[in-house]
């Protein structure tokens, strides 16, 4: 044993009741231990060495498919934190409807870097949204797409009035009151004019870096992702253009990012409203902004028999376990997460298969927003897991619709679990 002891003990409440009760403490610190609801210790423990073993004992369940997710219980430069019960928080436990509203400064109007207006162009519409927490800061990436010839990308949000890696809160916004000047837009990152590439779709954050989805609406230029590198969210780096080998090469809608337990990364980009995909593999261990990173293993139609999904990003539960997020719009008003378990094929081509598990269907109009839509699931949609462990989905708005006070601010929702 260690020289702080750490123990599990075994009961009979299920890993979703620890996500429910808040009974798990501290994968990370001396003690792992689980009480029955009634607040009883149960007789039965089993002692563990590290945290990753408590994390193991947790979740014993069999793991599908050869690759499955890379886990750390705090997140790296490299990986997302992993999910403690991405199905039970999705399924259960996600707030439907907060009584608290999300926004930032657009940027149109001090407070921030402008949007971009080169080749008399402007943003059209939001596409995806992404939470990155940074050496102690909280940002919020959004894609966009543009016209007349604007490099289409994301920009980075810093929310300076929130600290901590929990949910961001209102942070003083309600329906009727401006963003707060703290929280603007820091930088703006794209796929550079003339080479034309209008439209950013849904994007995904993985420890430092972003994979972004990039296609032509006018299909007169191949589709793919590019990877960004936000050691420095004021001032990304980024990568060039990963074309699409396979299949309709001028689709991607959408890309999801992570990384695999045998240290290589994996992207899945999705086209036709995430019914076609092709899964890219790295050629290595250490993240590099070249194309020659990349090798791509495989395409599939009709993947999952998706609805038309928006965005999809990839979630790993503590068990190493895969999960899909995939957020869309139904009927104009229904908002609707759907979470998918993701297994990959042991044949080195990473087929992957995917379940459905959960789904949530979400306000995004309500009287807690002064029924005013903050966001919309056909724009931008996102999975986040807060540093305790528990999914948090965001929404933001489809087009920079005005805000109350004249704060230029774009809406955001917050999809907590409680």
């Amino acid at each position: 044993m260690q020289e702080t002891e750490m123990f599990y003990r075994k009961t009979a409440c299920a890993p979703n009741e620890l996500a429910k009760l808040g009974l798990l403490a501290a994968l990370g610190g001396a003690l792992v231990a689980c009480v029955a609801p009634d607040g009883t210790a149960p007789e039965d423990v089993i002692e563990v060495e590290s945290a990753e073993a408590a994390t193991a004992a947790l979740f014993p369940a069999a793991i599908s498919g050869t690759h499955p997710g890379y886990v750390v219980s705090a997140p790296t430069d490299e990986a997302n934190r992993c999910a403690l019960d991405p199905v039970y928080d999705i399924d259960v436990a996600l707030a439907l409807n907060p009584n608290y509203v999300v926004a930032y400064r657009s940027g149109k109007s001090a407070c921030g870097v402008p949007a971009p207006t080169n080749h008399d162009g402007e943003l059209i519409h939001r596409q995806g949204i992404q939470r990155l927490h940074r050496d102690g800061k909280n940002y919020l990436l959004v894609s966009a797409s543009t016209r007349d010839g604007v490099e289409a990308g994301f920009e980075v949000v810093e929310m300076g009035s929130r600290v901590g890696n929990a949910a961001l809160g209102s942070g003083g916004v309600t329906p009727t009151t401006a963003p707060n000047c703290a929280d603007h837009v820091v930088s703006h990152t794209g796929y550079p004019y003339p080479d034309l590439r209008d439209h950013a779709g849904g994007l995904q954050v993985l420890g430092r870096y972003a994979a972004v989805a990039l296609e032509d609406i006018s299909n007169d230029n191949n589709a793919g992702f590019l990877v960004a590198d936000l050691a420095n969210p004021a001032s990304p780096t980024r990568g060039p253009l990963i074309t699409r080998q396979r299949g309709d090469k001028k689709e991607a809608g959408s890309v999801a990012m992570t990384r695999l337990n045998d240290g290589t990364y994996m992207t899945m980009v999705f086209g036709y409203g995430a019914n076609d995909v092709e899964v890219f593999v790295s050629n290595g261990t250490t993240m590099s902004l070249t194309s020659s990173f990349w090798t791509s293993k495989w395409r599939e139609t009709t993947p999952g028999n998706f609805p038309s999904y928006q965005n999809i990003q990839l979630v790993t539960r503590c068990d190493g376990r895969l999960y899909a997020l995939g957020t869309h719009n139904q009927s104009g008003s229904d908002d609707w997460a759907d979470l998918w378990q993701v297994t990959l094929s042991t044949d080195g081509n990473y087929n992957p298969t995917f379940t459905k598990v959960a789904n949530a269907n979400v306000f995004c109009r309500s009287a807690n927003t002064g029924n005013t839509r903050y966001c919309n699931f056909s724009a931008g949609g996102g999975a986040y897991v807060a540093g305790n462990g528990r999914m948090i989905v965001y929404g933001v708005e489809h087009y920079d619709d005005a805000y109350p006070g004249n704060g230029h601010g774009v809406k955001v929702r917050e999809f907590a679990t409680n």
